[in-house]
């Protein structure tokens, strides 16, 4: 049996929806499996959770959501 390796990568902004879409822009290509993210304004950050999302990153909202965005689960 193999172990399973993880990697977790903390960001942080000053508060919900300040900051946070650039963090995310600046993170959308580097080699994640997965995200996490607490989008402040769904609507705001939607689009690019769901350019992500198409490049096969999962994505899964936690404390608030994205729900038109293609995140994996909320």
């Amino acid at each position: 049996m193999t172990g399973v390796n993880l990697e977790l990568v903390f960001r942080t902004f000053p508060r919900l929806d300040e900051g946070d879409l650039e963090l995310l822009a600046a993170d959308a290509y580097e080699k994640f499996d997965g995200i996490l993210v607490a989008p402040g304004n769904p609507d705001h950050i939607g689009p690019t959770l769901s350019a992500i999302a198409r490049r096969g990153v999962a994505i899964v909202c936690v404390a608030s959501d994205a729900s038109r965005s293609e995140r994996l689960a909320s």
